[in-house]
């Protein structure tokens, strides 16, 4: 706390308001009061929120909490790229290290190791096109319903594309039942 200048104390302390802003902000949320600032610094809590509210603490806040989450998510979009670009630098590595020893005629790698190889390519593929086009209708969102629908139609034509719809069916769809011996319509019979 600053000390007020002859002549201009009022017996109350002078404080850096920005200063206490940042204990506001750097508090964890479920502490963060404006009463808890008033503590630390020996003051009112109606002086707080008086300046609080005269310096949109809580809009300021909510910005800052905001840029730090966009940030975060643009570093583990990075992130995740990178690995997806290593990856496929070790499928390329291992698809020629096949094709080498299929020459060499010394195959180590199972040819049921490429099929995987390649259904693994293709899923990340298809999950880079789904991520690509909702990152795409996100930015072309502008409000017009006319927009909504067309992106809405392309999502489900990806979904389509990606083989999504299909695996969902059978994920959900139960196993075909054997029929037993001795069914009801054999004793009826």
């Amino acid at each position: 706390m600053a000390e007020r200048p002859p002549g201009s104390d009022r017996g109350r302390p002078a404080i850096d308001w920005e200063e206490a802003f940042r204990a506001y902000a750097s508090m964890p949320d479920n502490e963060r009061s404006y009463g808890a600032v008033a503590k630390h610094y020996g003051v009112s809590v109606r002086t707080v929120e008086t300046h609080g509210r005269k310096e949109h603490w809580k809009e300021r806040l909510a910005r800052i909490k905001a840029e730090a989450a966009a940030s975060a998510d643009e570093q583990l979009a990075d992130a995740r790229a990178a690995k997806m670009a290593e990856l496929e630098l070790l499928i390329d590595a291992s698809l020629t290290s096949y094709a080498q020893q299929l020459r060499a005629g010394s195959v180590k790698v199972v040819p049921a190791d490429l099929l995987r190889l390649f259904k693994l390519r293709g899923e990340l593929w298809a999950e880079e096109a789904l991520e690509r086009g909702a990152r795409r209708a996100q930015a072309e969102d502008n409000g017009d319903p006319e927009d909504a629908e067309r992106r809405k139609r392309e999502l489900i034509a990806a979904l389509e594309e990606a083989g999504a719809f299909e695996r969902l069916r059978n994920a959900l769809s139960p196993p075909p039942e054997e029929p037993e011996s001795g069914t009801a319509t054999e004793e009826a019979a």
